[in-house]
């Protein structure tokens, strides 16, 4: 008689030391790393898109280098912020999970609508470290465009 088993991790979160229990292999996001797209927090709280060129750890967590992309005035300058201030930027087009609220759960779907993230690239507008993008979402059968909260 075989036993089916459930493989899952309990995670102690880096900077917060908040655990979770019980998490699944296909929840857990890989690290940012070098040369993966990203948007920069700058002094002034716009987001700017950007390039890591480079990943070190210093005392209170990661730092990353990176390169700023066309489009932005200061476009091919390096700088370095902490992990704090640097997300994902996902491209139009894209796979991507989204919490659907406490009822639903997360959800898969396609991005349909990054013009802020390509609006952020070409200009230093303020923007809120949170913002709503158009995300179709795929299920088997159907799909329907939803408005999410990128995290």
């Amino acid at each position: 008689k075989q036993r089916v088993m459930r493989i899952v991790y309990n995670v102690v979160l880096g900077r917060t030391h908040q655990h979770r229990l019980d998490v699944e292999p296909h929840l857990l996001r890989r690290p940012l790393a070098m040369g993966e797209l990203v948007e920069v927090r700058s002094h002034v709280d716009c987001w700017r898109s950007a390039v890591i060129t480079r990943v070190r750890w210093d005392r209170v967590g990661r730092v990353f280098s990176v390169m700023l992309k066309v489009g932005d005035r200061h476009a091919g300058r390096e700088v370095t912020v902490p992990g704090t201030a640097v997300r994902r930027q996902f491209p139009e087009n894209c796979s991507v999970q989204f919490y659907a609220g406490p009822d639903v759960g997360w959800k898969h779907g396609v991005l349909r609508s990054a013009s802020l993230s390509d609006n952020i690239a070409s200009s230093s507008t303020s923007v809120p470290s949170r913002h709503s993008v158009k995300v179709e979402q795929t299920t088997v059968g159907y799909s329907f465009p939803r408005l999410a909260r990128l995290l």
